[in-house]
């Protein structure tokens, strides 16, 4: 199942499937596939995350912050499509998900 979040100005496309890289926080995942990305998106799956915004926010390994999405979650199991900004080169990158509570979730991600 996929659900469009107004792509044009926030770069998401949501949709309900399985990832296969984990993060843990107590019983809440975030997954981030495909890892290496060799396109310009990857997914972001969250699992026994709660309903509510989420802060995405893309750095360079220098730690500049270069790109920032909202999304909203409303199922256990749910899928963000984040679209990298085209001026993102090959290396290595830190996602950070906040949720409106404050907890937050961190993956590299690394773009061939």
């Amino acid at each position: 199942e996929r659900v469009a979040v107004n792509p044009r100005t926030t770069g998401l496309i949501v949709s309900k499937e399985k990832a296969t890289t984990q993060q843990t926080t107590e019983s809440a995942k975030l997954s981030i596939y495909p890892n290496p990305v060799q396109e310009q998106h990857a997914n972001i799956v969250f699992e026994n995350c709660a309903s509510g915004s989420y802060l995405i926010k893309v750095y360079t390994s220098g730690g500049q912050l270069i790109q920032s999405n909202r999304c909203k979650i409303s199922a256990s199991f749910q899928q963000v499509r984040l679209d990298l900004k085209k001026q993102i080169k090959a290396g290595a990158y830190k996602i950070k998900v906040i949720s409106e509570e404050g907890n937050a979730f961190q993956e590299t991600m690394i773009v061939e």
